[in-house]
């Protein structure tokens, strides 16, 4: 995939680089489409695919996460509901320690959208008054 655009909430771009980890998360946006073969690219990237934890009974998974750099990364291409839910877990796991930083890897077009998922942790009253999120987020809107 392309990489379209990206967005930094929290300082998650400078924390990122401080750590060595822009990089790899770039090239994970990059190459990773989703598939079980690219277990191996993550892998080598210095991410492990599909982790999960405990939250409170529910098991809530990363794409890849990094142990290392306390990352963790979501691919999310269909609706705007899952982006959500991952935002919550997200926050989760950072309240947990268990990640210092989130990646959002987003499609530009369509239901779930890098836009409109900045705009949510940014402008709007869900994720900035209601629930607000502390975890460091970095977002990469990506073309197919």
């Amino acid at each position: 995939m392309q990489i379209s655009e990206t967005r930094s909430v929290r300082n998650a771009e400078l924390l990122l680089r401080q750590r060595g980890a822009l990089e790899p998360c770039l090239a994970v946006a990059r190459c990773c489409s989703g598939r079980p073969e690219d277990n191996e690219t993550l892998r080598a990237l210095g991410f492990e695919p599909e982790w999960s934890f405990d939250a409170g009974g529910n098991r809530p998974r990363f794409d890849a996460y990094s142990q290392e750099w306390k990352v963790g990364i979501e691919r999310e291409m269909r609706e705007q509901m899952n982006v959500r839910s991952h935002l919550l877990f997200a926050e989760v796991a950072y309240q947990k320690g268990l990640i210092e930083i989130v990646v959002f890897i987003l499609p530009m077009k369509g239901q779930g959208t890098f836009g409109r998922t900045v705009r949510e942790v940014t402008q709007y009253d869900v994720f900035t008054k209601y629930f607000p999120l502390r975890v460091p987020l970095y977002l990469i809107g990506c073309k197919r």
